[in-house]
């Protein structure tokens, strides 16, 4: 048993030895290894830890080999004690070396281990491993490029070496790359019966390596960083309002250490003044706004919250400006804040709501008059709803409808099926079909039905109603019935009272007072009826008069492309249209042609009028179907309502017949009415043709001239003739004033005669007082270019020392495109006179069209011309159109130019000739003669 325990207690210790020295081996080999590619561990190891290290495995080795020799149990337990305390020796001098190499962390250096040389580590390993010494002093292992320096350096190799190759279980050797990461692991196991398990692991990264590797990373993050910069800046530059960063120190001082570009702008002032001080941002503020501003700006300083406040900027060039200012302060440690925050212009909003407030004022104005105009009015108002379910429902109704119904306000506003019962029994399926069929078509309800009333009886309401449908999908209904019984009494009498006048005159007046197409009254019989309506105005009491005039539009082309049969068929269609439409005290007749007369019963406003008008329009809208073809059917017309027909007699015929011609002026399909305006006009015009035929007779047309300048030097260049009517009267006319209606007249071109004759004295005369125009310009419509007239006379006044041009309209570009026009524009140019092209950017003609007509210079439109500023939309675009205008070799020439600002800006971006008044207005031939004399001129 003792023998037992003293062989167990010295395996273990022979265990621990073996482990020992196996550890304090390999921190000598590990601190001893020199690796090389230039790239070497070198570290300074204290020469004491070594040297305990070397003298502890010495005195272990001694200690083993005498415990191996002795057979005495009392020596050997001796021994034994002595073997545990040279293995704490051994492992105080491990951990040692394991804190060096911590400590160093064996980076880039060198560790050198100068061992004891008469430490015999081979014999140990040749003893504890049984191992030849021969094998150890003769084995050659790969070393990679390991450098052995000492002899205590070769050892702990060995030592490694031969501890792989006796029982090698795992090896992992990996160089990835030349001054890359290289890793070395190495295991052992089961050393005579005494498991070690052993791993050392070192990684070396070379120093250039992680030089250049830093540098790359360095420069990587510092391209990133300044990516990140701009696109930021270009964000927060971009954005609608502004950025900043503001630090507030703790004395109250504060700086922008960051602000957006548009910050300055917002608050009147510039980017200097704000990075030199940062209160340069207040001083612009409204005196009444600044100091709550500033007081409000304290108070969330102190309490560290959150900062929104309006305020007012004087601005020095937009004027009063609104801007919302929005931060958020953070407390630093040395006691300052730094602030984060934007700032927007909110003007615009400002004043929407500042318009809202105002608009829902109105709004509520508005409702209280029309409160109070519902009470009085004669007719009901309503409004019904249909729910997507089929439900019906009366959101609003009038006192005046709950009186027409004879029910209670708030028994109709409680359940809808209360009226229905109150229709007449004989009207009530046509009213729910007509509201289906509105609730189908959305289009406009009417109808007229009988109500009988609990109380009042049998009652005739007329209905109307406009419907729209809701995003929920329900109906609206709005509309209003009014009380027609009086009338609906009367029209049934006249009715059959008509009924039996035809009866009886039927025969006799289809022969001669009827047309044989359509049935109609013809225009014999409408002189009749007019005639009697007028004798009657005149010898009883005053009668007003409604009248209504109708013409088919583009009826010729149906003649024309479906024969004239379709057209019966189409005129046929019209008199029904108009017997349905009209009421039986109405007169419809056809007066001719494709014309028609429509002679309202006396009481008819000009509203019953447009009524009528409109229930026309619907069924004409319909086609007609002829031979398989659709034929529609258009048609214009005009209403004349006179109070008193015997005041103005068959002249209600004229009026009506004017506001026909204007509702075909208009587009035709269309409705006109006669006003007094209308009427005055006309009699205006009649007027103003005999003054036009005795203005010319009076020789009072004269020309003026605008004069035109070089925009380099300010020099004249030429100028520009302007028709102008000297009316004895109404003194100095624009062309706009009787233009029209000379052109109606046809007499635009005697006109345009006597400018020219006038205008070639003008220049003869200053020729002759030292004054030589070098260019002179006529405007020319399209119909004049073909006048051979007017080129003779153009021909007659060029001479070598003046130009003649015509300035045609750029619509005429898009309007004129046939070979005729060009061979007139040939035709001009051979006479030696420039073509200009007027109102340029009005049109829409394209470069194409430019390019043939090959213009000597385009002139800007006066629209473009005005709204010319620093910076502005318009700029660019009037620098476009110089830029298209170079590329083609054409000059330009800006109209309208107002102020030297604007001149100054279309000189710098290439325009070649001015005109407007910031030179001079239109001047008359004496006065242009003084002009170009002054020695002060203005100039770009």
């Amino acid at each position: 048993m003792e023998f037992y325990r003293v062989t167990r207690g010295y395996l273990r210790t022979r265990g621990v030895l073996v482990l020992a020295l196996f550890f304090a081996a390999a921190c000598v080999s590990l601190v001893s290894f020199q690796i090389g590619n230039n790239y070497v561990v070198r570290k300074a190891v204290t020469s004491q830890v070594l040297d305990s290290a070397m003298i502890a495995l010495s005195e272990a080795s001694r200690t083993f080999q005498a415990l191996r020799d002795e057979d005495g149990p009392q020596r050997r337990g001796t021994l034994l004690s002595e073997a545990r305390r040279q293995a704490r020796a051994l492992d105080e001098a491990h951990e040692g070396l394991k804190r060096i190499g911590q400590a160093q962390g064996f980076s880039p250096g060198a560790v050198e281990l100068f061992a004891n040389p008469s430490l015999d580590l081979v014999g140990m390993l040749e003893d504890l491993l049984t191992v030849s010494k021969k094998l150890l002093e003769t084995d050659t292992p790969r070393r990679q490029t390991n450098r052995l320096t000492t002899a205590g350096a070769q050892l702990s190799n060995r030592l490694l070496i031969v501890l792989l190759r006796v029982k090698e279980l795992e090896r992992e050797d990996r160089i990835l790359a030349e001054h890359r990461l290289r890793t070395m692991n190495v295991a052992a196991l089961m050393i005579s019966l005494v498991a070690v398990i052993v791993s050392i692991r070192f990684v070396l990264r070379p120093m250039e390596s992680s030089v250049l590797e830093a540098q790359d990373r360095l420069e990587a993050a510092r391209h990133d960083a300044e990516h990140a910069r701009l696109r930021f800046d270009t964000m927060a530059d971009n954005m609608p309002g502004a950025l900043f960063e503001r630090r507030e120190r703790p004395d109250g001082s504060f700086t922008f250490d960051y602000f957006s570009a548009k910050l300055p702008g917002l608050f009147g002032t510039t980017p200097e003044e704000v990075s030199a001080d940062g209160k340069a941002l207040c001083a612009n503020l409204l005196p009444e706004d600044q100091n709550a501003f500033l007081a409000r700006l304290a108070e969330c300083s102190a309490n560290l919250t959150s900062f929104e406040e309006k305020v007012r900027v004087l601005h020095p060039d937009k004027g009063l400006r609104w801007v919302m200012v929005s931060s958020l302060p953070f407390l630093q440690p040395d006691g300052s804040r730094i602030w984060y925050g934007s700032v927007m212009d909110i003007t615009d909003w400002v004043e929407s709501e500042v318009r809202a407030a105002e608009a829902a004022e109105d709004l509520k104005r508005s409702h209280e008059r029309l409160t109070l105009v519902t009470e009085i009015a004669p007719v009901g108002l309503y409004e019904l709803r249909k729910t997507d379910d089929g439900l019906f429902e009366f959101p609003y109704v009038s006192g005046r409808f709950a009186e027409f119904a004879g029910i209670d306000m708030a028994e109709i506003l409680e359940n809808p099926s209360n009226l229905l019962p109150v229709v007449a029994s004989e009207d009530r399926p046509e009213l729910v079909k007509s509201i289906g069929r509105s609730a189908d078509d959305l289009k406009h309800w009417r109808m007229r039905f009988r109500v009988i009333r609990p109380k009042s009886g049998l009652l005739w309401l007329s209905g109307a109603a406009i419907p729209r449908q809701e995003a929920n999908g329900s109906i609206v209904w709005t509309g209003a019935v009014l009380d027609v019984t009086p009338d609906a009494i009367r029209e049934e009498a006249l009715r059959n009272a008509h009924r039996l006048a035809e009866q009886m005159r039927a025969d006799n007046e289809k022969q001669a007072l009827h047309d044989g197409l359509t049935g109609l009254p013809n225009r014999r019989y409408y002189d009749r009826v007019v005639a009697e309506r007028l004798e009657k105005a005149r010898n009883d009491v005053r009668q007003d008069c409604t009248l209504i005039r109708l013409d088919l539009d583009h009826f010729k082309q149906v003649n024309d492309t479906l024969g004239h049969e379709a057209g019966d068929k189409v005129l046929v269609r019209v008199a029904e249209v108009l017997r349905d439409s009209i009421r039986a005290s109405d007169f419809a007749a056809r007066i001719g042609g494709d014309e028609y007369s429509i002679l309202l019963a006396q009481g008819q406003t000009e509203d019953d009028a447009s009524a009528l008008v409109a229930r026309i329009q619907e069924k004409l809208a319909e086609p007609l179907i002829y031979d398989g073809r659709q034929c529609r059917i258009g048609a214009s017309f005009g209403i004349a309502h006179v109070e008193d027909l015997a005041e103005t007699g068959t002249d209600i015929q004229m009026f009506a017949d004017a506001a026909l011609y204007r509702a075909k002026e208009g587009g035709r399909n269309c409705l006109k009415s006669f006003t007094p305006a209308l009427h005055q006009s006309l009699i205006e015009d009649r007027r103003l043709a005999i003054e036009i035929h005795e203005a010319i007779e009076a020789d009072q047309f004269v020309p003026f001239f605008q004069p035109q300048v070089s925009a380099a030097d300010g020099r004249l260049v030429g100028a520009e003739v302007l028709l102008r009517w000297l009316h004895p009267a109404r003194g100095l006319l624009l062309p706009g004033d009787f233009l029209q209606m000379a052109e109606q007249l046809r007499l635009v071109s005697d006109i345009d005669r006597i400018m020219m004759e006038k205008s070639h004295d003008a220049l003869a005369r200053w020729r002759a007082q030292g004054l030589t125009i070098p260019k002179i310009s006529f405007n020319v419509s399209s119909g004049r270019m073909h006048d051979p007239g007017i080129v003779a006379l153009a021909r007659k006044m060029r001479s070598t020392d003046t130009q003649v041009t015509f300035e045609l309209l750029e619509s005429i570009l898009v309007e004129e495109e046939s070979d005729q026009f060009r061979m007139h524009l040939d035709m001009v140019r051979e006479a030696g006179i420039e073509i200009e092209i007027d109102d340029f950017g009005s049109g829409h003609a394209s470069i194409i069209g430019l390019t043939e007509i090959d213009p000597s210079a385009l002139k800007i439109d006066k629209r473009l011309v005005d709204p010319v500023a620093p910076g502005s939309q318009a700029l660019s675009l009037v620098g476009a159109i110089v830029e298209i205008a170079e590329t083609l070799g054409i000059e330009t020439i800006a109209e309208g130019v107002e102020n030297a600002e604007q001149a100054i800006l279309l000189r710098d971006i290439g325009c070649s000739f001015l005109q407007g008044y910031h030179f001079a207005r239109p001047l008359s031939e004496k006065q242009f003669f003084e002009y170009a004399y002054l020695p002060d001129r203005k100039s770009a």
